[in-house]
C-alpha cells in the first residue's frame, strides 16, 4: 500500500494464517510474494529520477508477476524441497495483494505494464499515521500470538472501511472544489492538497480541510513557454519525472548577474507533503542550453 513496513505486515499476517492452517509452503510463498514486487528497488542504481519513473511498474505488472512467482516456486522447490505449485500460487497471491494495496496510494501502479497507465484511487499518500498505527497494533497482536486469522480480518476490515471513507471524502472534495488533483495528507485524514487550472494562466494550488471541507485557493504556478519546456525536456531527469509525477513543472527561474546562466527549479506541484519539494530538481541553462541537472528527491 505504502511502504515495505506495511507490505511486511501483510505478508507476516498472511504467512501466519497459512501456517496455522498447516501449510508451511504456502506461508513461505505468500510472505515472499507480498514483498516480491518491491524488487524494483534495484532501479535505484540508475538514479532516483529513473527509479521514480520505473517504480511500481515492471515488477508490479500482472503480466510479469506470474513468471516471477514461478521463478520463486522453482527456487524453493529445488532448495527447500517445497511444493512448487503451492509456493508459486501463494507467491502470486501475495504479489496481487501487494499490488492491490499499492493502488490505494497517490503514486499508483502500472499494473498492466508495458502500458503507461497508472492505477490509483488516492485513498492515501504514501504514509498515513492511522494506517500505520493500525498496522503496528496488528504486528503487536501477531507477535503476542493472538490467533492470526481474527487479527488479519480485523486489520483488513479497518483498512477497507477507512479506505472507502477516504475515497468517498476525496470525491466530495473534488466535486465541491472543481480540483484537478486532490492529494491526501499523511497526517490529517480531512486535509487535501488541491490544484486546478487557473483559466489558462497556469496551475493554481490550494487545500481543503475540516469536516466542512473548507477550500482555500492560493498562488498560481504560471505556464512556461514551449521553447523553454523543450530545453528542459532534453534532460533525462526532467523527462523521467515529468512522466512519473502528477503536474511536474518549472516553478521558479533565477538568472545570474550576467544574464547568461539560468537556474530553473521544477517539482511536482500536486504533491506538497514533503515540505513542498517532492521530485524537485534544478536545471542549469547556459545561453539557452541545458548543461546540468541536480535532483532533490
Amino acid at each position: 500500500m505504502v511502504d515495505i513496513v506495511h507490505h511486511s505486515v501483510i505478508g507476516f499476517g498472511g504467512a501466519l494464517v497459512a501456517q496455522q492452517l498447516g501449510n508451511v509452503d504456502a506461508a513461505v510463498g505468500f510472505l515472499i510474494g507480498s514483498l516480491l514486487p518491491d524488487l524494483d528497488v534495484v532501479f535505484m542504481a540508475l538514479g532516483k529520477s529513473r527509479y521514480l519513473r520505473l517504480h511500481q511498474s515492471i515488477t508490479h505488472s500482472v503480466f510479469v508477476l506470474p513468471f516471477l512467482a514461478m521463478w520463486v516456486g522453482s527456487l524453493l522447490a529445488f532448495g527447500l524441497d517445497a511444493s512448487w505449485i503451492v509456493v508459486a500460487l501463494a507467491c502470486f497471491l501475495g504479489s496481487l495483494v501487494h499490488i492491490a494495496f499499492d493502488m490505494l496510494n497517490s503514486f499508483g501502479v502500472r499494473a498492466t505494464w508495458p502500458s503507461p497507465r497508472r492505477y490509483s484511487v488516492d485513498a492515501f499518500f504514501f504514509v498515513d499515521i492511522y494506517v500505520f498505527a493500525a498496522s503496528g497494533l496488528a504486528v503487536w497482536a501477531l507477535w503476542s500470538e493472538f490467533p492470526a486469522l481474527p487479527v488479519c480480518l480485523a486489520w483488513f476490515s479497518f483498512l477497507a472501511t477507512y479506505s472507502s471513507l477516504k475515497v468517498w471524502w476525496r470525491s466530495k472534495v473534488v466535486c465541491e472544489s472543481g480540483a484537478a488533483t486532490a492529494i491526501p495528507s499523511g497526517v490529517s485524514p480531512l486535509f487535501y492538497y488541491l490544484t486546478r487550472d487557473a483559466s489558462g494562466a497556469g496551475v493554481q494550488v490550494g487545500h481543503s480541510r475540516g469536516f466542512r471541507r473548507k477550500i482555500v485557493w492560493e498562488g498560481v504556478t504560471p505556464h512556461v513557454a514551449d521553447e523553454v519546456m523543450a530545453v528542459l525536456r532534453a534532460g533525462p531527469m526532467f523527462k523521467d519525472l515529468e512522466e512519473a509525477l502528477k503536474l511536474f513543472r518549472p516553478i521558479s527561474f533565477e538568472v545570474d548577474a550576467k544574464g547568461d546562466v539560468t537556474s530553473v527549479v521544477s517539482r511536482c506541484v500536486a504533491v506538497r507533503n514533503f515540505k513542498n519539494r517532492y521530485g524537485e530538481i534544478t536545471s542549469t541553462l547556459v545561453d539557452g542550453k541545458l548543461v546540468d541537472e541536480v535532483a532533490f528527491l
